[in-house]
C-alpha cells in the first residue's frame, strides 16, 4: 500500500513512528559512541566500560 493510500490518521501515525524510530536510533548510536570513547581513552575502569558496552549491544 502506498503512503498516499493511507488515511490521514494512518499517515500521521506512520510519521510519528518514523520520527520515534529515528530518535531512538540516534540515542542508541550516541550511547554506543560514548561507551566506546570512554573505553578507548584509557579509562581506569576499562573492564567496566567493556562490560557495559557488551551488555548494551547484547540488548539490541
Amino acid at each position: 500500500m502506498s503512503f498516499r493510500a493511507l488515511s490521514s490518521l494512518e499517515r500521521e501515525t506512520t510519521g510519528l513512528c518514523h520520527r520515534a524510530e529515528t530518535f531512538a536510533i540516534r540515542e542508541v548510536l550516541a550511547a554506543v559512541h560514548a561507551l566506546e570513547f570512554l573505553r578507548d581513552t584509557g579509562c581506569e575502569e576499562r573492564a567496566r566500560w567493556e562490560e557495559a558496552l557488551a551488555r548494551f549491544q547484547a540488548s539490541w
